[in-house]
């Protein structure tokens, strides 16, 4: 917690030592419970309290760190993020938000930190999503995809974005490769759901970006809907699906 607090009030003064400071203490800590949810409580959340601040108060040393240090925030935040623990889970939350913020507005770097990492955080975000531990949640995951979708929608990358594998997609673009992402995802980890109505949901996302009550909505249909539809009967959803894409290419 002392180190959580420093960095909160000096910020940006400690750039300088931030590569020793995630070297000496984030990646040691970062061993040492990254083996489970529960070991060592007296330690994670004041951890993950320090790698937020980081995050928030020293946002140019972040960015300025080496490749191997900067992916030691990364993994940290991605760690927080799937604990049930709902202290820990929110901080974890709230730094992967701050994140994304703080990044996006430093053109200069954004596009090759989405380029490199969207994929990664984007398949995360969707396991605690739609995992039944990580209720407490819900609101957060929600903005952070909605967050996610929009920098895709945005088109402002410059390059394509990598695939699970670390390879650029070879899509027509990049909202084709997230689409598709999204839906081979869902499917993959709810095998019961037909492709139809994936994306049918899918496309509803998208077309609902500016708007929080009814993404968030469709989110929690499509939560709904994992639990309770089979695979079978796509042309059940046919019409919706031709409904949504129609709104999808008004939108383009």
């Amino acid at each position: 917690m002392l180190f959580a607090t420093m960095m909160k009030q000096e910020g940006n003064m400690l750039a300088g030592f931030l590569n020793q400071i995630l070297f000496g203490l984030c990646q040691s800590t970062l061993d040492m419970i990254s083996g489970d949810f529960i070991s060592y409580p007296e330690f994670r959340e004041g951890f993950f309290k320090l790698v937020h601040n980081i995050i928030m108060h020293c946002t140019q040393g972040m960015i300025e760190l080496d490749p191997q240090r900067f992916q030691t925030i990364i993994h940290t935040v991605i760690f927080a993020i799937k604990h049930e623990k709902p202290e820990c889970m929110e901080i974890g939350l709230k730094s992967l938000w701050d994140l994304n913020e703080r990044i996006s507005s430093h053109p200069h770097i954004s596009s090759l930190f989405f380029v490199s990492f969207y994929s990664q955080i984007l398949k995360e975000v969707l396991m605690v999503l739609t995992d039944c531990r990580h209720l407490s949640g819900f609101k957060l995951q929600c903005q952070i995809l909605q967050q996610l979708l929009a920098i895709i929608d945005k088109e402002s990358l410059n390059a394509p974005i990598q695939d699970g594998n670390g390879q650029p997609h070879n899509m027509q673009g990049n909202k084709d490769f997230v689409k598709e992402f999204l839906i081979s995802t869902i499917m993959e980890s709810f095998p019961n759901l037909n492709r139809v109505l994936v994306d049918t949901y899918t496309i509803q996302l998208f077309n609902n970006l500016e708007d929080w009550k009814k993404f968030k909505g469709t989110v929690r249909d499509l939560m709904v809907s994992m639990r309770s539809f089979s695979s079978a009967n796509d042309d059940f959803y046919e019409h919706e699906r031709k409904v949504e894409k129609d709104k999808a290419q008004k939108r383009e």
